[in-house]
């Protein structure tokens, strides 16, 4: 059951889909979804780090509900991972009354209630799989979907490094026999990687359908990224414009990971929501 905080959400709750996947949702009928989607060994909520906490305490984002979408990024392979990340996104944007009401005992929301808008925040593979998203539901032409709105930190949408990645992977404060334990985790787990190797099929695929797309239904705000921003150190990703989206933006003393923290000198994450409900 949920509990009343003095914040404006109740606590978060797993909905049972996707790994740790957790809806934080307005005690107030919102008008808003903020989605969040991490990238390669994220986690649901601890890749945002403290952003949960953020969003429920400010006024700001009373009217908004919130969702973190996990998914086991090490095993699954990209496709798989997207298709299911996609299912839940169409449930809560085509159903959001439904699903609410799975979890909220003391106040039900109408049938047909409906958000007026909806912001998705991805992080590195987490941007990759909502391209193909994306794709996806633009094949569907249904309207519900058109005017979803994309924010993209360090996004793998062009592919990443096997290399960097894995030297990413293990310099996380992994030392002696463990190292070596890691290491064969890591080339265990790769396959989603090769994924997003530069010239795969599913990273050519993205730009390539995303063009598609767009000339045959627009420049949908669901095809064009409404932001995209890579810190000056990021060496995990490649880094380039795609497709028709606006010119990357730059973050200063930024790295792939840091760029998604949230301490009083990186607030990044947190000013696009602002201004997303603004």
């Amino acid at each position: 059951m949920e509990y009343y905080t003095e914040s404006n959400h109740f606590i978060g709750r797993r909905i049972g889909r996707g790994l740790g996947t957790t809806a934080h949702w307005s005690k107030a009928l919102p008008d808003h979804l903020i989605v969040f989607i991490h990238g390669f060994t994220g986690t649901a909520e601890g890749t945002w780090f403290d952003v949960a906490s953020e969003l429920r305490d400010d006024v700001a984002f009373k009217h908004t509900d919130v969702l973190f979408i996990g998914y086991d990024s090490t095993k699954s392979r990209a496709l798989i991972s997207a298709r299911l990340i996609g299912g839940i996104l169409r449930e809560f944007i085509t159903s959001p009354g439904d699903q609410a009401n799975k979890h909220l005992y003391f106040i039900k929301r109408r049938p047909d209630f409906r958000y007026k808008r909806v912001l998705i925040v991805c992080h590195s593979l987490g941007a990759a799989l909502m391209r193909r998203i994306a794709v996806d539901l633009a094949q569907r032409q249904s309207q519900e979907f058109d005017d979803i709105e994309i924010v993209l930190f360090a996004p793998a949408h062009k592919g990443a490094s096997l290399h960097t990645l894995s030297e990413d992977i293990i310099s996380r404060g992994f030392g002696g026999s463990l190292l070596a334990w890691f290491r064969n985790l890591f080339n265990f787990r790769k396959q989603v990687l090769l994924d997003l190797s530069p010239g795969s099929e599913f990273v050519a695929a993205l730009e390539a359908d995303t063009n598609t797309e767009i000339a045959r239904r627009g420049r949908l705000s669901l095809l064009v990224a409404k932001s995209t921003f890579f810190g000056v150190y990021e060496n995990v990703v490649e880094v380039a414009d795609f497709a028709q989206d606006p010119i990357f933006e730059t973050l200063e003393n930024e790295d792939h990971t840091t760029l998604v923290k949230t301490s009083n000198q990186r607030r990044h994450v947190l000013q696009v929501c602002q201004e997303f409900v603004s």
